[in-house]
């Protein structure tokens, strides 16, 4: 019995390694494509492989929620003004800056490309008692005019009424045209 979950484990850890090593090779292999073509005097060609390899990164990766914040407004991509602190008074609005990766592309019913997210909402007290939870409490579909990677979302919460007290903001995001998601949590408090 050991030594055959022993072999299973040698097994797995073979096909795992080779699967990391074809997978290290494509990318040195258009890294070098990229040196080449750039040698050759040839940047467009060179970008246009940069991007073919940025897109087989961003199929393999996980979705993941990076750099999520309160802020005061958001502009674009990576420009908001961050709130100064996770204080709130009594009805301000929460606003939500979020940059979603590795999530996968879709195509609208008029063949346009896009992004989509559908996410869950939920509050839990300072004791950990959740006391509100909306599922895809907001629906989010983003075009694209190709696979772009510098995408931000905007969550906009009004939480009216709620007390003061301390809370926890939990949202999970999931992606639209797959099965991934991920959650971020963001702690605050409603003080005068």
């Amino acid at each position: 019995m050991i030594n055959t979950l022993r072999r299973v484990t040698f097994g797995l850890a073979v096909v795992t390694s080779l699967c990391v090593s074809a997978y290290a090779g494509e990318l040195t292999n258009s890294a070098k494509k990229i040196e080449d073509l750039l040698a050759a005097s040839q940047p467009v060609a060179a970008y246009d492989v940069l991007l073919e390899m940025s897109d087989k990164v961003w199929a393999k990766l996980p979705m993941k929620v990076r750099n999520a914040q309160y802020v005061q407004e958001i502009y674009s991509f990576r420009r908001f003004t961050p709130k100064e602190s996770a204080v709130f008074k009594p009805n301000e609005t929460h606003i939500i800056y979020a940059e979603p990766i590795g999530f996968t592309y879709g195509t609208t019913t008029s063949g346009e490309r896009e992004a989509g997210f559908r996410i869950d909402f939920s509050l839990s007290d300072a004791t950990g008692r959740v006391i509100l939870r909306r599922s895809d409490f907001l629906k989010i579909d983003l075009p694209l005019g190709a696979n772009n990677k510098e995408v931000h979302l905007n969550l906009t919460v009004d939480l009216t009424g709620l007390p003061e007290g301390q809370y926890e903001s939990h949202y999970v995001i999931k992606d639209k045209y797959s099965e991934k998601q991920d959650q971020i949590s963001l702690p605050f408090a409603i003080a005068k």
